[in-house]
């Protein structure tokens, strides 16, 4: 019997140095080149607030004078949590982007955890070899495009604390389910998916165990849980609902119906979970191939159906430990299920960011099954077919393998890198610098995020993001007023842009250019940025004070 702990005791230490290995083989990954691609718009919009909101940009409300909202659906938490690194620091590629890939090598830690926990060692050794492969998890932790690296977190983090109060009932753990789904809502107010799916998951197929563990966890359960259900109530009445109702952006699918959202979703979804289109947000080269049979997210989409139907049969298994898995592979088939529905429903559900979603549970629900269906052979097969299955696993962790070697390696070439993401803009930022304009305009979509980050602290109340005023406003006096006043007052002035073929704000463009052209000879200068591969990617319009024209 002292054997046998002593073993196990030997074997869990093992798999647990084997596991922050592979985590820490996957850091060293997500940390290779970190300033390729340049920074993107969304993964630092949240500079500013994390300063202070020294502009006000990003800033949609604060309390106390501290940043609350950036934007109406975008809470202030990546702020807080940037804030103490950028204070002792100093913001930079390396402070904006180590945070993320930290916290994504927690949620791997989590997963890893989670899926030992609930299919076992071997099992769960398996799912972090996918899950620290997967090019979801690397691309995400280096450019964290949406946001989404906080929501992987709590997504990761609530599934086990739910499991883990379903086994241990404890108001504790209420308490903790709720505050982690709160801070996931606050993040980002499209978490609240992932919150009904969980919930209707846990409802549809653990609900006997659920409603036990809520009268085992005594009545001081219910203030958190109607602390929670009021203010996602609020949130779905005041937030969520409205952009049911209201028409879609565009995007990377339709929005005009549910019938063409709905056929469109399968390849927004492949596209997400198998990494082509966030390697179309980094590069301009096709993604490279992979297929789709080894690609375990996007076979697990598949098993949803199957795992309904398995589902279904759950009470007629006499084996507990099947039946166990049964459930397991019914709640991911469900929570995929529920979160598909959600992004079909949901006009402005229209991107990577937004299918990412459902990233990890399709794993989860393929693994869940495969593991069900191993424990239900005889004795004598199940070895055998349960080799084949870690085989064929192994053959998805090498595809994916292949995928993340590819991606780093495309880093090599900068002129390969999207235009938005271009390393161009460390050297136009260094050139503002030297140049040291009194006023620095960006007057397209995106230019003033990525310069007011990279900019020194001294020169960061130069910048200013115009783009919305020259785009919208009357006319071109009212368009133009801030650069005429600031040119009057002896003020030199610094414009960027996007190049014609580029530009997202076309007006603006126009706008600025003919504000150029109506100023005296010489009294300003116009040059392009190009990026290592000489395609323009930026230009700048220099514009000295005079008088008036």
């Amino acid at each position: 019997m002292g054997e046998d702990v002593t073993r196990d005791a030997r074997s869990r230490r093992c798999i647990g140095i084997v596991r922050w290995a592979l985590v820490a083989g996957f850091a060293g990954a997500a940390l290779h080149r970190i300033s390729r691609p340049g920074p993107l718009y969304d993964e630092i919009l949240f500079v500013n607030a994390a300063l202070g909101g020294i502009d006000g940009s990003f800033v949609h409300s604060t309390v106390l004078g501290v940043p609350f909202m950036l934007m109406s659906y975008v809470g202030a938490l990546k702020a807080w949590l940037h804030a103490p690194v950028f204070a002792l620091f100093g913001v930079s590629i390396e402070t904006l982007r180590a945070p993320s890939i930290l916290i994504v090598c927690a949620t791997l830690l989590i997963l890893s955890r989670l899926g030992e926990r609930l299919f076992g060692w071997r099992a769960g050794l398996l799912l972090t070899l996918v899950l620290v492969t997967d090019p979801l998890s690397l691309t995400t932790a280096r450019v964290d495009y949406g946001p989404v690296v906080l929501a992987g977190l709590f997504k990761a983090a609530s599934v086990a604390l739910l499991f883990a109060w379903l086994e241990r009932p404890s108001a504790g753990g209420v308490a903790a389910l709720v505050a982690v789904l709160a801070l996931g809502v606050f993040d980002k107010l499209n978490f609240v998916w992932f919150v009904l799916a969980l919930g209707g998951a846990a409802l549809l197929v653990e609900r006997r165990r659920f409603v036990a563990a809520l009268r085992a966890s005594r009545p001081a359960v219910w203030l958190p849980i109607a602390v929670g259900a009021g203010a996602l109530l609020y949130v779905g009445g005041f937030v969520v609902l409205p952009l049911l109702l209201g028409p879609g952006p565009g995007g990377d699918f339709p929005s005009t119906t549910l019938a063409e959202r709905a056929l469109a979703l399968p390849t927004l979804v492949r596209t997400t979970l198998d990494g082509s289109a966030w390697w179309r947000i980094a590069f301009r080269t096709p993604a490279p191939a992979r297929p789709e049979w080894a690609t375990l997210e996007v076979s697990g989409l598949v098993v949803v159906a199957s795992c309904a139907v398995l589902s279904s049969g759950v009470r007629g298994i006499r084996d507990a430990e099947v039946r166990r898995l049964a459930r397991l592979a019914a709640f991911f088939a469900v929570l995929c299920a529920l979160l598909l529905v959600q992004l079909a429903a949901t006009p402005q559900a229209n991107g990577p960011h937004h299918a990412a979603m459902l990233h990890p549970w399709p794993a989860f629900a393929l693994l869940a099954t495969g593991a069900t269906l191993v424990a239900a052979m005889p004795s004598r097969a199940r070895r055998r077919v349960g080799a084949g299955a870690s085989l064929l696993v192994l053959v998805v962790v090498a595809g994916q393998v292949r995928f993340d070697a590819a991606y780093l390696a495309q880093l090599r070439d900068r002129g390969a890198i999207q235009s938005w993401a271009s390393t161009a803009i460390y050297g136009l930022s260094r050139d503002l610098e030297r140049l040291a304009p009194d006023l620095v305009v960006s007057a397209d979509w995106g230019l003033h995020n990525q310069l007011f980050a990279l900019a020194p602290p001294a020169s960061r109340r130069r910048h200013r993001n115009l783009y919305a005023l020259l785009q919208d406003g009357a006319d071109l006096e009212q368009a133009t007023a801030e650069l005429a006043a600031a040119l009057q007052s002896g003020k030199r002035v610094a414009v960027v842009l996007h190049p014609e073929d580029e530009t997202m704000m076309r007006r603006a463009r126009e706008r600025v250019l003919a504000f150029a052209a109506r100023r005296p000879p010489g009294s300003f200068a116009r040059w392009p940025v190009t990026d290592a591969s000489g395609h323009t990617v930026y230009e700048v319009l220099f514009l000295e004070p005079s008088a008036a024209p």
